[in-house]
């Protein structure tokens, strides 16, 4: 795993949940995943992995939760790596600014399906087909 697809990983569950602090178990993924980009990337690309590590590693040799505000300092850190290592190589501050409009919701599904030319349902229909995976 490289350094910029772990930070593109532990990123989703701080996205799509109100994570406030980490469990024993997450602490113990984290640091698997962690662990493979050690293995994997000789030379670290995004120092966020570095600091991480040495981060986990002062909590204590025996990984336990982290505090809600260990958690924040995390997703801050993160976020930061985003904001000024990763979203910059998509494009200049033009396509950075309509990017980060699709990403904060601006513009919605509909409007972008609109825009596209596609159409998006906001309630299907009860007689359409439904797959499911």
């Amino acid at each position: 795993m490289t350094s910029r697809d772990f930070c593109y990983w532990l990123q989703g569950p701080f996205e799509v949940t109100d994570l406030k602090s980490l469990t024993v178990e997450q602490v113990e993924i984290i640091d698997k995943h962690l662990n493979m980009v050690f293995e994997y990337e000789k030379k670290i690309e995004i120092n966020f992995c570095i600091w991480l590590r040495g981060f986990m590693d002062a909590q204590g040799p025996v990984i336990g939760p982290m505090t809600t505000e260990n958690t924040q300092m995390i997703k801050d850190k993160l976020n930061g790596v985003f904001t000024h290592v990763i979203d910059p190589l998509y494009g200049d501050k033009a396509m950075q600014d309509k990017l980060n409009e699709i990403h904060n919701g601006k513009p919605t599904l509909l409007e972008f399906g609109k825009e596209h030319g596609f159409p998006v349902t906001v309630k299907p229909d009860p007689n359409d087909v439904v797959y499911k995976c």
